[in-house]
């Protein structure tokens, strides 16, 4: 290849990396995760539960099956595009960290962002409690 073809090339690459559409590209990526962020409740600390440790979800305390104590309120997030299960999946993680046997979702909603440089965002939160069997 001629090296005047090679500039050529490489300006073009430069101009798309360097452009709005790399950024786009960029953003999207590092957006379209869901996130879950949590506090402990109380003066009791937990060891945290393996990874492997299912963690049922129950739309409401009065479904939970035996007694338990409250460990930590944990909010998940994540931009419209990610499902639902994916957020609660990062939840019930939290919940495994601060020594949970269970999760409550406690309720939730959408935000709408307008007017950001990419148009309309809207991100998903849904709030809940981590609680361990006693």
């Amino acid at each position: 290849m001629p090296v005047a073809q090679r500039g050529r090339m490489t300006t073009s690459l430069s101009r798309w990396r360097d452009g709005a559409p790399f950024a786009a590209l960029l953003l999207f990526a590092v957006s379209s995760c869901a996130t879950a962020s949590g506090v402990r409740l109380g003066l009791d600390r937990y060891a945290a539960r393996p990874t492997d440790h299912e963690i049922p979800v129950f739309e409401s305390m009065a479904e939970l099956p035996r007694k338990f104590v409250k460990v930590g309120r944990i909010v998940g997030e994540g931009p419209d595009v990610v499902s639902f299960e994916s957020i609660v999946a990062e939840m019930q993680q939290r919940a495994r960290e601060l020594g949970g046997d269970a999760l409550v979702l406690t309720g939730g909603g959408l935000l709408l962002l307008k007017g950001t440089d990419f148009g309309v965002d809207v991100d998903r939160t849904v709030h809940g409690l981590a609680v361990r069997w006693k």
